[in-house]
């Protein structure tokens, strides 16, 4: 099963208290996914950013379709690529959905920021993770060898920001 991709058109990138959330344009692709929200069926583009290095979904599709979502705890910096603030401010939320990348289901952890034009990115993280043949030069992701990598993970897939902030509170003294 192969899905076609988007090319992107130029968009800023942003930086995440030295995790870059969108790298520049040779390394994005976009491909539509699935979730479900309050048993209605939404549909999405996501920024495939293997520069990225977090999985992200922005604030405002977030409140538009009425997402739960959780504290961070440490809530983590937003900045931008040419380090001024990011204009969503400190990341304080997550969600955790279950989404559909073609025919594959898994659970997904996304931090909640301001991301522009993007409905989310899939980074460094999510790829690493699924491993999908991505051929960036025809524009294609091939995702047939994902289904091994859903039954061996079983798991919610965290951005790294989250981990390394997860890790940072884990080690300060009670």
């Amino acid at each position: 099963f192969s899905l076609e991709l988007d090319v992107p058109t130029a968009t800023p990138a942003i930086d995440l208290s030295s995790v870059v959330v969108c790298s520049n344009n040779k390394g994005r692709l976009h491909i539509p996914i699935q979730t479900t929200i309050r048993d209605e069926n939404v549909g999405l583009t996501a920024l495939l950013d293997s520069g990225a290095e977090g999985v992200f979904m922005d604030e405002n599709f977030v409140r538009k379709h009425c997402i739960p979502t959780e504290i961070v705890e440490p809530p983590i910096l937003a900045r931008n690529v040419d380090g001024t603030a990011n204009q969503g401010g400190t990341i304080t939320q997550k969600t955790n959905l279950h989404i559909r990348v073609g025919d594959i289901d898994m659970q997904q952890e996304f931090l909640i920021t301001n991301l522009g034009q993007h409905a989310a990115i899939l980074g460094h993280p999510w790829l690493e993770a699924w491993n999908p043949q991505v051929d960036w030069q025809a524009r294609t992701m091939d995702i047939s060898g994902m289904e091994a990598q859903v039954a061996s993970l079983g798991r919610t897939n965290k951005s790294t920001a989250l981990a390394q902030a997860e890790r940072k509170q884990d080690t300060r003294p009670l």
